[in-house]
């Protein structure tokens, strides 16, 4: 009879084992449906972080394109101011050498 009451003790806690088994297999499972949905959103978070920087990169390309191209054109625009600048201190220059020719032409005609 002992031997049958611990048979039947050992077949019930074998019986309890198996239940907390599938209970931790089931837990663990839950887990990890979970722990896989938060590293799809984590790669998916992670996708989106990298095209917004891939998109910043182009943004900040084409805006350091148009920078190149205004200093370019501001460039281009003191080239031609300076040369208009040389252009007015040649003419200026020549008025007043003009001047002067009138100046010496009134002189002689004085005298």
């Amino acid at each position: 009879m002992c031997i049958r009451d611990r048979l039947s003790t050992l077949q019930d806690e074998l019986s309890l084992y198996k239940s907390n088994l599938k209970d931790a297999e089931r837990r663990f499972e839950n887990n990890m449906v979970g722990l896989n949905q938060k590293c799809d959103e984590l790669n998916r978070m992670n996708k989106e972080l990298e095209n917004n920087v891939e998109n910043q990169r182009k943004k900040i390309f084409e805006q350091q394109n148009e920078i190149a191209v205004f200093n370019a054109s501001v460039n281009g625009l003191k080239e031609k101011l300076s040369s208009e600048k040389t252009k007015i201190f040649d003419l200026e220059l020549e008025i007043t050498q003009k001047q002067s020719e009138i100046e010496n032409l009134k002189a002689e005609n004085r005298e």
